[in-house]
């Protein structure tokens, strides 16, 4: 038996690339609202992170300048009396 092969119809072609193209579509539609989702989440992220780190920064200067003035010592000055007891 002879099969004979029928070259496919411009309009099949067109409706197998259009059919193509929609699944692409949608396909990158899908793509750019989780990469949109994912981007928002990130600049969250770092927007919580870069609060944390100035409010830890703002603590740790607080407690900088408390500790120095804790670990400060009095000295005791003689009275200055118009002589230098060094020279």
């Amino acid at each position: 038996m002879l099969t004979i092969f029928h070259a496919p119809k411009m309009s099949d072609r067109v409706d197998a690339l259009e059919e193509h193209l929609t699944a692409m579509e949608a396909s990158m539609r899908q793509l750019f609202v989780e990469f949109c989702q994912f981007m928002l989440e990130e600049f969250a992220r770092l927007h919580m992170a870069h609060k944390e780190k100035r409010r830890g920064s703002l603590f740790s200067k607080t407690e900088t300048l408390l500790d120095d003035r804790m670990t400060t010592k009095k000295v005791e000055l003689l009275l200055f009396n118009e002589t230098d007891p060094v020279g």
